[in-house]
């Protein structure tokens, strides 16, 4: 997934990418993790370091705040004021399972699903499939929105040179 981040900085299409770490301290716990993807786009896309930091004069209780006011107040908000709808910036989030915090990661994968139509880009998801992964991602809803590639059964010989 290091690979796909640097391409897509490289085209400029890359938002924000964080990479969950088991036993890495704030690495492998849900609770910075919002406010880190706020973090790095406000440095990928500088047009919306005054939205974010505006959100977070105005209430510097949104650090604490649920994953849904974080996501809406830090994230969409800001992307959604200077991100034309025809032009997708992609956050990229690998190792989910890694994440210590298994209900956080399926509560954020259906907060994803619920807000999918307001999002001004979109989210590249990577994890091994751990059940509670697995099972966030079998509503109708996110079926209708995901697009799943299954690495066990992908023939990466082609890949190779």
């Amino acid at each position: 997934m290091q690979t796909v981040a640097e391409r897509l900085n490289g085209e400029g299409s890359l938002a924000a990418s964080f990479f969950f770490l088991r036993g890495a301290g704030a690495r492998s716990e849900f609770t910075r993790f919002i406010v880190t993807l706020a973090y790095h786009i406000s440095h990928s896309i500088p047009d919306s370091q005054p939205f974010i930091h505006d959100a977070l004069r105005m209430d510097p209780t949104l650090l604490f705040q649920s994953m849904e006011t974080q996501l809406q107040k830090l994230v969409i908000d800001p992307l959604g004021h200077i991100l034309p709808r025809t032009k997708h910036m992609i956050i990229v989030v690998d190792a989910l399972d890694e994440c210590d915090d298994h209900k956080s990661i399926a509560d954020f994968i259906g907060l994803l699903v619920q807000t999918y139509n307001d999002l001004p880009f979109r989210f590249l998801l990577a994890s091994r499939a751990e059940n509670q992964i697995a099972r966030a991602f079998t509503l109708d809803a996110a079926q209708s929105i995901t697009c799943f590639l299954k690495l066990e059964s992908f023939d990466s010989g082609q890949d190779i040179t």
